[in-house]
């Protein structure tokens, strides 16, 4: 096992340096010294499937990513069962969006809608997972959410894009204001120890001490992909939702006919 962690670690740093051949090499010689050590169902064998998938994410090939984070993914449920754990967590997230990358890229809308329901089912689980192990103010939960909100916008149906980009923006503002909340309450004490100033100048001065909670780069990530939604959004839109999804294909199917 150490053996072939190593061969994974040189790998990603590898992949780091853009030799992404060389990185595969690397990381499927780790997966062949594990499978003859031990059985193929633990840890190392699913990360080296999902460092795999990932120098194949970096590369643009997105069916080969998502062919071995489906690899990682089926050792994870494997080993975990139905226990919630981080690495299925993860997991889902890097499979949900491999199929996100290569839907966007598909001239075939019917099959888009098709692998985007997918990536929306494995993000939802992936929430699932991360508010039972983390609590619902966790930094992946807004990624998780940004994610599913990407999904809606890459099959056209904005609304439920600002559902989900609001949402993460929620989380994401009460994740990293909370900083904010704490400096808040400490220039409060250090202004009682100060010398007094004058009516109005206090509150002043407390707010040009606390940093603007959008100035968070993911939050400015957030805000852009809502505006994008919301700038797209067309009412008819509001017509495809995730129960009328196939209805909506077999309107597409019939129209392509």
């Amino acid at each position: 096992p150490y053996i072939a962690a190593c061969y994974s670690n040189i790998a990603v740093v590898t992949m780091e340096m853009g030799d992404f051949q060389g990185a595969q090499k690397l990381i499927e010689e780790a997966i062949s010294i594990d499978r003859s050590s031990k059985t193929v169902n633990n840890p190392e064998v699913s990360a080296h499937y999902s460092n795999i998938g990932k120098v194949y994410d970096v590369m643009k090939d997105y069916k080969k990513a998502i062919d071995y984070y489906t690899k990682a993914l089926a050792v994870d449920q494997k080993i975990y069962g139905d226990h919630d754990h981080p690495e299925v967590c993860f997991t889902l997230n890097n499979l949900a969006v491999a199929i996100i990358n290569q839907s966007i890229s598909s001239s075939d809308f019917i099959d888009r809608v098709d692998n985007i329901m997918k990536a929306i089912d494995y993000l939802k689980k992936a929430v699932k997972i991360n508010i039972a192990l983390f609590g619902s103010e966790h930094p992946n939960l807004p990624i998780f959410n940004n994610n599913v909100g990407t999904c809606y916008t890459t099959i056209g149906i904005f609304p439920k894009s600002i559902k989900y980009y609001e949402r993460a923006l929620h989380i994401a503002r009460s994740i990293y204001n909370k900083k904010v909340k704490d400096n808040d309450g400490g220039d409060k004490t250090a202004d009682k120890q100060n010398t007094p100033v004058e009516d109005g100048e206090e509150e002043e001065k407390k707010k040009s001490l606390i940093p603007h909670r959008d100035h968070h780069p993911c939050i400015c990530n957030y805000l852009n992909n809502l505006g994008y939604a919301y700038e797209n959004m067309d009412p008819m839109n509001e017509l495809i939702t995730d129960e009328s999804a196939a209805k909506h294909k077999d309107k597409l199917t019939d129209q392509s006919t």
